[in-house]
């Protein structure tokens, strides 16, 4: 009987526990997926979250506060769960996460319309702004690790909400922001705010439950199993929010009986101080373990201070020697990184800035005549670099070199004899030759995060009596970094350069299949520019900028109808205005779509006219754009010899008349003169081989 009573008493507790229950979840600002508006809490993670307690009869009470301060109460157990977080290690301390997530997210870098940052080198000596304690600031991956290893000196100001830094970027007291790109994306159009190429660091967004708390103890596997549920369903709250971005209104508070109520709060009251005395005893019971342990510790820690005193001092006194010896090698280091921090990172070329590097390492450390710097590029070893050893054999690229990496920088006795142990004999047998007798080499990888990307070496001659000491392996060590940084660097630029490339042939393609009479224009008046641009005295980076505005010039034309865009008979006052919109339409998908801000001002004025009576923006003279300019001549010059549907294609000798008959109305003069200079040397050109043939 009494068995039976126990059994009923618990299975009402439970029951009465479960519809009573209340959960505090903390959120912040952080829309879509979670903001405050209207006196209530919304979002994509609220509307999930609203769902889940409305099926299992959950109150929620929402803890609207900054970031920071939601995660210090996580920690405390003043909050039993907070939504939208990253799992990290550090976190794991004091609370546990969901096994699923809500979604991914990512971090990306904003900045006011009209800023030229867009690479972490920008960053440098500018002002970041970051949220505090969130992961995309302080996390392993975060911006200020990842500006720490690129040697990227920028000044973080740390803000409770995305919006206060969104704000202070608008305001321009920062000069960028680092936000997560559902914020970005939803929130940037409101505060005039662009974009930046700068995307890193990819995170699950999962829900937090604090470790002590025992009302998140009971909810996280069930919040663990709809999460899972609706990540499956495409009409699930989850997915439909995230597609729509709705803001679903909080579930209504459910209010059972006042008998259960009563009855089972007194249970749970109960229940939880029966639970703390039983937990605080044994908490005591092993702080007072603890602190005995570590008393016997610190004894012991002073007895080895005690003894070691002695030591420092004595260490002491040799490192004020060390101390003096250090700043004379300090201010010769100086002396040689100076000219290197000057070189045009982007403009200098590989080879000579890397051999730049081997000759400061080799005047750092006179010890060593000989060096090398070795790339391992497309699963094989290259010579980027040599000194005192015969570079042309070691250029021979049909030899596959297989040489021993090095993680870490050490003194290497026999080199040659670490490379023989992996090298195929013939390769074994080059690299003997091309090798000048060694003493003993010091070798640096050139590494990232855990990939080697190559090493660099300085060598003592075999009848040399000089050795490396531990300053040359540091030396060594700092030259080997800023190897590293550049070659990282360059990599990252040719990458961002080939997307970019594919990015606008994208463009190209849709708008060739798109309108036919515009087939091969593009590249066309793209290839013409060029040339002109080059007669002109422009340099190479202001050649491939025209170059892509010229592919990209006519973009906009996707967005004109086809029936006005091959119309045969002339066209009424409103079919041209809407022709009028394309060098404004495609500059901005150029700029928005694919990042290539200076290449949008180019499109948006090709169709400007010296005189002032152009379109879009009525620029006249030398308010128009040099490169526009040129394009504007190149663009009318190959339209007027090509076929159209309204006429047939002009010979070449009366579009060039006509060119030179509009200088100084339609076409800048200068512009024309380096036109027909262009066009005549062509001209030469191709008479010249009719003769040879």
């Amino acid at each position: 009987m009494r068995k039976t009573l126990l059994f009923f008493v618990v299975l009402v507790s439970f029951f009465a526990f479960s519809f009573s229950l209340t959960i505090k979840v903390g959120i912040y600002d952080n829309p879509p997926l979670s903001f405050y508006k209207n006196g209530s809490a919304q979002g994509i993670l609220v509307n999930v979250m609203n769902s889940i307690a409305k099926k299992e009869n959950w109150k929620v009470e929402y803890v609207y506060e900054s970031f920071s301060r939601l995660l210090a109460d996580l920690k405390s157990g003043k909050i039993d769960m907070l939504l939208g977080i990253a799992e990290t290690k550090e976190r794991e301390s004091f609370c546990y996460f969901t096994k699923e997530y809500f979604l991914s997210n990512w971090a990306q870098v904003y900045t006011h319309k009209g800023s030229s940052i867009d690479s972490f080198f920008d960053l440098n000596g500018k002002r970041v702004g970051v949220l505090k304690s969130d992961i995309f600031y302080e996390g392993q991956l975060g911006i200020k690790y990842f500006l720490k290893h690129l040697r990227v000196k920028a000044k973080f100001v740390e803000f409770n909400s995305y919006s206060d830094i969104f704000k202070a970027i608008k305001d321009k007291t920062i000069d960028a922001g680092v936000v997560n790109r559902f914020f970005g994306v939803e929130n940037a159009s409101k505060y005039g705010l662009q974009s930046t190429s700068m995307i890193f660091y990819l995170i699950e967004e999962k829900a937090a439950f604090s470790k002590q708390s025992h009302v998140a103890k009971i909810i996280a596997p069930v919040v663990d199993r709809y999460i899972r549920q609706m990540k499956g369903n495409d009409n699930s709250v989850l997915n439909e929010s995230i597609s729509k971005y709705l803001n679903v209104p909080s579930a209504k508070p459910f209010i059972p009986k006042w008998v259960f109520y009563v009855f089972g709060v007194g249970i749970l009251v109960f229940a939880v101080l029966i639970v703390n005395v039983i937990i605080l005893r044994k908490l005591v019971k092993k702080e007072a373990s603890e602190l005995e342990r570590k008393n016997e510790k610190l004894n012991e820690t002073i007895e080895e201070l005690t003894t070691s005193n002695e030591e420092i001092k004595a260490i002491n006194e040799e490192l004020e020697h060390t101390y003096s010896e250090l700043e004379k090698l300090n201010k010769r280091f100086q002396s040689m990184i100076v000219p290197l921090s000057q070189l045009d990172m982007v403009k200098v070329e590989e080879n000579e800035f890397l051999n730049k590097m081997l000759d400061n390492a080799l005047e750092m450390i006179p010890a060593a005549k000989y060096g090398s710097i070795w790339i391992f590029d497309e699963n094989k070893w290259k010579i980027a670099a040599c000194r005192g050893h015969d570079e042309e054999i070691l250029k021979n690229p049909n030899i596959d070199f297989e040489l021993v990496k090095f993680s870490e920088v050490q003194i290497v006795k026999d080199l040659l004899k670490e490379d023989e142990k992996i090298s195929s004999s013939k390769a074994f047998e080059v690299l003997k030759k091309a090798t000048k007798p060694i003493k003993e080499s010091l070798v640096a990888p050139l590494k990232f995060s855990n990939d080697i990307l190559g090493y660099m070496s300085i060598d003592i001659p075999k009848e040399s009596e000089c050795a490396f000491s531990q300053n040359d392996v540091e030396i060594l060590n700092a030259f080997s970094k800023i190897a590293t940084a550049f070659y990282v660097s360059r990599k990252y630029l040719k990458s961002q350069r080939e997307l970019q490339k594919k990015l606008i042939m994208v463009f190209v393609t849709a708008l060739e299949k798109y309108d036919v009479y515009t087939k091969g224009h593009s590249e066309r008046v793209a290839n013409c520019s060029t040339k002109v641009a080059k007669m002109m005295g422009m340099n190479e980076e202001d050649q491939r900028k025209i170059y892509q505005a010229g592919l990209l010039h006519d973009v906009g034309k996707i967005f004109v109808p086809l029936e006005i865009l091959n119309k045969n008979g002339k066209l009424t006052p409103e079919e041209y205005n809407e022709i009028k919109t394309h060098p404004v339409i495609g500059a901005e998908l150029v700029e928005e779509g694919a990042g290539l801000r200076e290449i949008a001002v180019i499109v948006r004025h090709h169709h400007e006219r010296w005189d002032g009576k152009g379109y879009p923006d009525g620029l006249k003279g030398k308010e128009i754009p040099l490169e526009s300019r040129i394009m504007s001549v190149c663009d009318t010059f190959d339209a007027m010899t090509s076929d159209r549907p309204y006429r047939k294609a002009l010979s070449e000798e009366m579009a060039l008349e006509e060119i030179e008959k509009n200088a100084g109305k339609q076409f800048d003069p200068a512009v024309v003169e380096a036109f027909l200079k262009t066009k005549r040397k062509e001209l030469n050109s191709s008479e010249s081989s009719k003769i040879q043939r």
